[in-house]
């Protein structure tokens, strides 16, 4: 600016001298240039702005188009995740019924034996009591055919003295 004030015929201000003023007209320039400045800076910035808009409209498109793209791969996820812990629950059933009749048999065994010992033992003893039983019944009846026969056979001897 020094240069074009000088070119002009203009003294460049020096110590202890007046400042440089330009011409009104060259200030108007200016202004307008600023102004001009100023609504290119604006359109600018609007520029700016609608394109930030349009980035974040075409991410969002984006991000919805790749929303769309990953649906049915969590579908798919989601279903053989359910399918897994269907399959999981089945066989923890499965092992617990196996378990279960494993248990089972291995405390019905000695159960099992201990009753077929009962058996024999109650089977003994009822075959016991029926021995006893049935040897009283014997004895009765053995002692009553020797008394019988002991009363006929005196008789038999008693009619063979008085005969």
């Amino acid at each position: 600016k020094r240069t074009e004030a000088t070119a002009k015929g203009q003294r460049s201000s020096g110590k202890g001298q007046k400042p440089l003023q330009k011409d009104k007209g060259q200030v108007q320039k200016d202004k307008d240039q600023v102004q001009r400045d100023q609504g290119q800076v604006q359109r600018d910035m609007g520029q700016v702005q609608k394109d930030k808009w349009q980035m974040q409209s075409d991410r969002n498109q984006r991000q919805g188009e790749i929303a769309i793209q990953r649906a049915p791969v969590a579908i798919q996820a989601a279903f053989r995740g359910m399918k897994v812990r269907r399959e999981i629950r089945n066989k923890q059933k499965a092992a617990m019924v196996i378990q279960a009749a494993f248990r089972r048999h291995r405390v019905y065994r000695p159960y099992r034996a201990m009753r077929l010992a009962a058996i024999i033992v109650q089977t003994h003893y009822r075959a016991h009591l029926q021995m006893e039983s049935d040897r009283k019944t014997y004895m009765k009846v053995h002692s009553s055919v020797v008394l019988i026969q002991a009363a006929y056979r005196g008789m038999v001897v008693r009619k063979q003295l008085w005969c």
